[in-house]
């Protein structure tokens, strides 16, 4: 009983978690701030033996 408890907690957790993140999405593209992934986000430095 209490681990069925607790996985809806955990559920209900991830949902705010994600919904939180959502917010914080929208809230940078509104500011302009495009999204940015891992990989995907790739810097250009000016001068490589600045690294």
């Amino acid at each position: 009983k209490d681990y069925v408890q607790t996985k809806e907690k955990i559920k209900k957790l991830n949902a705010k978690a994600n919904e939180i993140g959502d917010n914080i999405i929208r809230y940078c593209e509104d500011q302009g701030f495009s999204r940015v992934y891992g990989e995907e986000y790739s810097v250009t430095v000016s001068n490589p033996s600045d690294l």
